[in-house]
Parts: structure tokens; C-alpha cells; sequence
């Protein structure tokens, strides 16, 4: 059991709008963002503003915390085996860049991977207070129940029982980041639920609903897999704080009727039939067997960066950077899995690490380590959260 230790709050205890800003576009603001774009007409340029004021704020909230608080900024051990595989990721990119001939590939994967990946880490890993993890969690609810109402609201005209297809959020959003948004609301209600009072468990159990409905939606079988492995992760670690909770019991049954009775729930028969019809003939195994054979030409050093696109984090680290690679990226998800562990059984900090058990298993079967940048921003948050636990519990 965590020991608690009188800690004095940074900053007084003092509510830092800024961290919290942050903490909330990093989980959900780019997705947040693309429906506004949506609606006033998507452009390349207010893509990149919207990415420029996220950076701006990253980069106010280091000057302030080293500068007016004099507060410094100090990596854990496991930020800094984090820091030592970008340093690696970095360096063998400057390399790729002077061989690439492609300026808008070059562009996009330094936009992404060193300003919005690399960079976004340190405003996380700045100590944070008691009540501004509070105010960002409750502020990342809101964000994640308005977002989950636009997906749903753009899907739901075309949804009928003689259609069965994946829905995408919106045209910025795929399949996959559309499903991961409703996870976004599974995981926050959840940790609403169970410190709510009895006559609010009802309330936070229709949200879950909402989020598991655009799971369903966006019929992905990625965020499904994220939310059963998110679900398990919950029961194993905090079994004592809902084991005689009658609603998440009920939760429980209605995920799996998802399937017993995805014939006639309508909504997830296209997800269902995906995860019953896979098969090693797909794309994503070739991908898989691609990005090792790259690898396996270059183990020492690595195939490259830039065009890595394994869909797995660690054949895409093997892929990138070689051996070393793949070593650094295993030893960086145990100390993530065993972080996850004290703080999911802490009551304010339970939300986080689940978030980062979605992005764990989402970085398995999806993306490139370039552009996975909730997963990097989670690991850096998760990390500092860990080492000033005391704060929290």
C-alpha cells in the first residue's frame, strides 16, 4: 500500500491554467480541433496554427517553472532511458535528412516528430499540483463528452441497419483516432464512476455508453482492443475499489452482448465481424514482415527513420534505429507498465495511467514512432506523475 507523505504542494497548491491547457491538448485537442476546422473549412495553415499555439504554450509553461518559480526541471530515471532513445531516434534522422530528397516528407516528419513528440515532453514532465491534475482531468471530461456528441452527430445520419461499414470522425479524423476518442470518454467516465455517490453512478454510466457506442461506430478494431485491455489493466490493479459495483457490472455484460448480440445490435455488427473475420492474409502482417526485413538488413544501425511506418513501436524501433532501438523501446513499456501499476490504484492519477495503457497497446498495432505523440506526451506525464506520487495519494 502507498505510504503517504506530508508533501508541501508546489506553487501553493495553486492552480496552474496552463498545465492543465496543456495536459488536455495533448490527450484530445488536435482531435477537438478537427471538428472546428471542420466546420469553418479545413486548411493546411490553420493546422499549423493550431499546432504553433500548442508548442507556444509548452515552451511558457518550461520558462515559467524554471524561471519564475525556479523550479527545476527534473527527468526520473525513466524519463531519461525516454530521452536517451530519442536522442538515438534524432540523430540517426538528422542522417536520413541529408539522404532524403522528398522536402515535403522531410517537413512532416521533423513537424511531427521533433516539435510535436519530442519537444511537447518537457512541458510534462514540470512538477504538477494537486489541484491543477484535478482541473485538468475534470476539463478533459468536458472536451471528451462535446468531441464524442460532434462524432456522433456527423455519423449518425448515415447509420442504418443495411449499412456496415467504418466510420470515420470527421475528414481529418480515420476510423481509429475516431474509436480512441470514444475511449477517451470510457476512460474519464470510468474514473468518474467509481468515486462517484450512488445517485451518480447512473449518470456517468450513459456517458459510457456514448463513448462505447462511437467505438462501435468507427467499427476499428484497434480502439476495441485498446478498451478490453484497458478494462483488464482496471480489474486486475483496482479490483477492491468496484468489486461490488452493480452499474460496472452491468458495463461489463453490455461490452460483451457487443458481440453475443452484434446481429442485432447493428452499430457494432461491422466491428465485430472484423475481429471474427481477421486473418494473417491482411496488410498489416505484411507490414509487420516488412518492417523486419528491414530491420534484419541492418540490425546494427537500423533502416531509418523518416519512412518508417511499421504500425508496431517495437518492429518500428528496430526498423529505425536498429538493436538498440528495440531494447531501449522494451525497456521504456516495463517502466511504463510498472508505473501504470502504483498509479492507477490512486485515486486522481488513475485516469492517466489508463490513458497510457490505451496508448501502449494502440502503439502495438498502429502508427509510426514519429507521429505517435499522445503516447510520448503520456509516457513523459506518466513518469513525472510516478516520481511525485506522494503529491497524490
Amino acid at each position: 500500500m502507498l505510504l503517504k507523505i506530508h508533501e508541501e504542494q508546489p506553487y501553493n497548491n495553486r492552480i496552474s491554467k496552463l498545465q492543465g491547457l496543456f495536459i488536455i491538448l495533448s490527450v484530445l485537442g488536435f482531435e477537438f480541433f478537427s471538428f472546428i476546422s471542420d466546420y469553418i473549412g479545413y486548411s493546411e495553415t490553420l493546422s499549423i496554427s493550431y499546432r504553433l499555439f500548442y508548442l507556444i504554450i509548452g515552451i511558457a509553461i518550461v520558462v515559467i517553472h524554471t524561471y519564475w518559480y525556479k523550479g527545476k526541471i527534473g527527468p526520473s530515471t525513466s524519463f531519461k532511458i525516454i530521452l536517451f532513445f530519442w536522442v538515438l531516434y534524432l540523430v540517426r534522422s538528422i542522417f536520413d535528412t541529408l539522404q532524403n530528397t522528398d522536402n515535403t516528407t522531410i517537413t512532416q516528419f521533423w513537424l511531427f516528430s521533433f516539435l510535436i513528440c519530442f519537444c511537447s515532453m518537457f512541458p510534462l514532465i514540470t512538477k504538477i499540483n494537486h489541484s491543477t491534475l484535478k482541473i485538468a482531468k475534470k476539463g478533459l471530461f468536458f472536451l471528451a463528452l462535446l468531441t464524442n456528441i460532434l462524432a456522433l452527430n456527423n455519423t449518425a445520419s448515415g447509420i442504418s441497419e443495411a449499412i456496415g461499414t467504418r466510420y470515420s470522425g470527421n475528414e481529418i479524423l480515420n476510423s481509429i483516432t475516431s474509436g480512441q476518442v470514444g475511449l477517451v470518454l470510457v476512460i474519464l467516465s470510468l474514473s468518474f464512476f467509481l468515486d462517484s455517490t450512488k445517485k451518480t453512478k447512473l449518470f456517468y454510466l450513459c456517458f459510457i455508453l456514448l463513448g462505447l457506442v462511437n467505438i462501435g461506430i468507427a467499427a476499428s478494431r484497434g480502439p476495441l482492443l485498446q478498451l478490453f485491455c484497458v478494462l483488464g489493466f482496471l480489474i486486475i490493479y483496482k479490483f477492491d475499489k468496484f468489486k461490488y459495483s452493480f452499474y460496472f457490472i452491468i458495463t461489463l455484460i453490455l461490452v460483451y452482448l457487443i458481440f453475443v448480440l452484434s446481429e442485432y445490435l447493428f452499430i457494432f455488427n461491422s466491428v465485430a465481424d472484423r475481429i471474427i473475420n481477421t486473418n494473417i492474409s491482411e496488410e498489416r502482417p505484411a507490414i509487420f514482415i516488412d518492417s523486419w526485413n528491414l530491420f534484419a538488413a541492418n540490425p546494427i544501425f537500423g533502416h531509418g527513420t523518416i519512412e518508417e511506418y511499421a504500425h508496431n513501436i517495437f518492429l518500428g524501433s528496430l526498423e529505425s534505429i536498429g538493436f538498440l532501438g528495440g531494447v531501449l523501446i522494451f525497456i521504456i513499456y516495463i517502466n511504463a507498465f510498472k508505473e501504470s501499476k502504483k498509479l492507477v490504484r490512486i485515486r486522481d492519477t488513475d485516469w492517466v495511467a489508463l490513458l497510457l495503457v490505451m496508448q501502449l497497446v494502440a502503439a502495438l498495432t498502429s502508427g509510426a514512432i514519429w507521429n505517435s505523440f499522445q503516447l510520448w506526451a503520456l509516457l513523459a506525464l506518466v513518469t513525472n506523475l510516478y516520481r511525485n506520487r506522494n503529491l497524490y495519494a
